[in-house]
Formats: structure tokens, sequence, C-alpha cells
């Protein structure tokens, strides 16, 4: 980008292989955006809670919450990909509220209380059968 300023500002302005080129960094960069903060989020959401929740580490409601934000945020990614409404709209923000409550929630919690101590395995049923 910083050399298609330069060029832009050397007065070459009629030239359409720059133009287009600079459009094609622009879409790249509101993809990225897009699929960066947007995307990935909610897949990172869902799986931490997941895995929080399996494991008993946090209260049920902080992973309720993650479990619901995280593919809520992550459909709202996806119909933004696709058009049906800009990724800064009302829609796209409260779909986004879910996530951010996980996020504030998750992160209180661990500063103040810690992880909570792993659920024990359920005794393997098959071990009592064999001899010691």
């Amino acid at each position: 980008m910083v050399t298609l300023r330069q060029v832009h500002e050397a007065g070459d302005l009629d030239d359409p292989s720059l133009v287009a080129v600079s459009r094609a960094l622009v879409a790249l960069h509101d993809w990225s955006f897009l699929l960066g903060p947007g995307l990935v989020i909610g897949v990172n959401t869902l799986l931490l809670a997941v895995l929080v929740r399996r494991g008993r580490l946090v209260p049920r409601w902080i992973s309720t919450v993650g479990l619901v934000g995280g593919p809520l945020v992550l459909a709202s990614s996806t119909a933004v990909l696709f058009g049906l409404y800009d990724q800064v709209s009302a829609p796209a923000a409260l779909a986004a509220l879910p996530v951010t409550v996980w996020e504030m929630s998750l992160a209180v919690y661990l500063i103040a209380r810690g992880f909570r101590a792993p659920a024990p395995a359920a005794p393997d049923p098959a071990a009592a059968l064999v001899p010691a």
C-alpha cells in the first residue's frame, strides 16, 4: 500500500493495473479482518468452552455462555461473509455480546479464583475385574 501511495503521489493515476491492485489489497485487508477476529474467535470460544466445561474447571454458567456465544459469533461472521449485513451493525454487535460476557466473566473468575481442581476420573469398571 505504501508503494501504491507513492505512485499515486507521483501523479500516475490513470494506470488501471494500479487501481486493480489497490482494490485487491483493500479487499484482502477487509477479508482478513473478518476472518481473524470474526471466525477464529467463534471457533476458539467454542473449543475453550467445551474444554473447561468437560473438565469442570469453571462454573457451568460461564462455560454455557461460551457454548452459546461461540457458535453465535461464528454464525454472525459467516452472515457478514456472505453479505447479509455489515460487520459493524446492530445484528453483529448483538451476536458478539455473549462472547464479550464470556471473555469478561472467564477473566474475572480466573483472576479471582483460578481454575477449580479437575474433576476426578470415573473409576474404570474393567480394572476392578483384573486381579492385582
